[in-house]
């Protein structure tokens, strides 16, 4: 009961001065919005910088380059190497040795991934599933991503401009590991679009299958053929150099999270000691009256944590708002890769513990601030 009753008395309090009230709510839930929208983003790139499912694929490139789009290979390359690894393991080793042109491009708004690339090996190497249509044949035919495809509303039929050309979409894909923003077309109708005749940008490597992967990574690599000028990497090795990326901002959005809470504690300090100041004559009566210490500072910590309470609720309803605008929104991939915006229940979860906890902090700074303040004090100027 005596818990009921300071509730209904908090709660009139609050809604007496509802001006100051939703000052303090709202200046508490903007710090508890950018929390939770930073810790979305640190929960999009932890996703981003998961591995994807290791397979046997090597993945030949320029060397000292970190992004493909910067590197360039030729067809007299690859004929090399097919020779090369059949001298030293014998006919058939390079099983395949896939041209990929690849391009970072920008199609409706969104930065995609271009691949044009030999379809049928292509699909057989990255496990494309052709979830719906047909694949690509002519020189203006793509095939997209799903993820791309749901972006857009991208329907079998659909047309779009690529490099100001119209394509039409023939098939939607899908393939396991990262949600990218691709699209995929005929190596031929990249070479045409680009105006390439031998150059691409990687190749998709695979040796028979009784030559272990990590060998065949070595042993085309010590190929003169390659020399200091290309680089051979197991697929998930490449993908590894994206994702220390990926940790360096991590670790910048827990800074940024740590600050975040720590204006949370000042934020929940200032309002207390306002709270103290304003009310002094009146703290100074409940103290006349019998109550301790303690009862003032509970009352004080109550009163706090209901704030904090309302400010987070708020803050959560406005950071839901703010990613379902802004989760299919172009600019949040990286190099054609979607981040995946979201607020697991359980991050929601600690964001209510750490709030509460460091708003008891600004409460417990004040309440020492108040401890330490003698009655004649209080009421000198009143």
């Amino acid at each position: 009961m005596r818990l009921l009753a300071a509730l209904h008395y908090l709660l009139i309090d609050l809604l007496y001065e509802w001006g100051r009230s939703l000052l303090t709510v709202g200046s508490l839930a903007l710090i508890a919005c950018a929390y939770l929208l930073i810790t979305s983003l640190s929960v999009a790139f932890q996703s981003f910088g998961e591995q994807a499912p290791p397979t046997t694929n090597l993945l030949l490139i320029s060397s000292d380059v970190l992004d493909p789009v910067d590197s360039t290979l030729t067809l007299e390359l690859l004929d090399n190497l097919r020779r090369y690894a059949e001298q030293a393991y014998g006919p058939g080793a390079l099983q395949a040795a896939v041209p990929i042109i690849f391009r970072h491009m920008r199609v409706e708004d969104s930065v995609v991934q271009l691949f044009a690339v030999p379809l049928d090996q292509a699909a057989r190497l990255k496990e494309l599933q052709l979830v719906e249509g047909r694949w690509p044949e002519g020189a203006h035919q793509a095939a997209a991503s799903r993820w791309l495809a749901q972006q857009h509303g991208w329907q079998i039929g659909s047309r779009f401009e690529v490099y100001a050309r119209t394509f039409t979409l023939t098939g939607i894909l899908d393939s396991p590991g990262r949600k990218t923003l691709s699209l995929w077309m005929p190596y031929t109708a990249g070479q045409e679009m680009f105006d390439l005749r031998d150059k691409f940008q990687m190749a998709f490597l695979r040796m028979r299958s009784d030559i272990e992967p990590q060998e065949a990574r070595s042993f085309l690599e010590q190929s003169p053929l390659l020399s200091d000028q290309y680089a051979v990497y197991l697929e998930e090795q490449l993908n590894e150099r994206y994702t220390q990326v990926t940790r360096t901002l991590l670790a910048l959005t827990s800074m940024i999270n740590l600050v975040a809470l720590l204006v949370i504690t000042f934020g929940a300090y200032n309002a207390a000691w306002l709270t103290l100041a304003e009310r002094s004559p009146e703290i100074a009566l409940l103290q006349v009256l019998g109550f301790s210490q303690g009862n003032l500072r509970a009352l004080l910590t109550m009163r706090l944590l209901l704030l904090s309470l309302f400010s987070y609720v708020a803050g959560l309803g406005l950071a839901a708002w703010s990613i379902s605008r802004l989760k299919n929104a172009s600019s949040w991939s990286i190099q054609g890769v979607q981040l995946a915006l979201q607020l697991p229940l359980l991050q929601v979860l600690l964001g209510v513990a750490l709030m509460t906890t460091f708003c008891l902090l600004g409460a417990w700074m004040s309440g020492r601030e108040q401890r330490s303040t003698e009655l004649a004090a209080l009421v000198r100027y009143h």
